[in-house]
């Protein structure tokens, strides 16, 4: 999942049209998150058979925000 947000694809999320083409990929999928956030629903299947993975879960959202915060910092500048 982290893999797929950093790709090339996405430029980093350091150009609106970068965003753009992510809010296009999810909507053209036809997925626009009709079954809630991928994420995080991978996360909840995956803690409801290892609850010692929360720890794991957390940085990895923290790093998917992190993504997001980095690209629109390159936005402001």
């Amino acid at each position: 999942m982290l893999g797929f947000h950093r790709s090339e694809r996405f430029a980093g999320f350091d150009a609106i049209e970068a965003y753009q083409e992510w809010v296009d990929f999810f909507v053209v999928s036809g997925r626009p998150f009709e079954n809630g956030c991928s994420l995080g629903s991978l996360a909840s299947e995956i803690v409801k058979t290892d609850l010692d993975v929360r720890d794991d879960l957390a940085r990895v959202f923290a790093e998917w925000r992190d993504i997001f915060r980095a690209g629109q910092g390159r936005l402001r500048l």
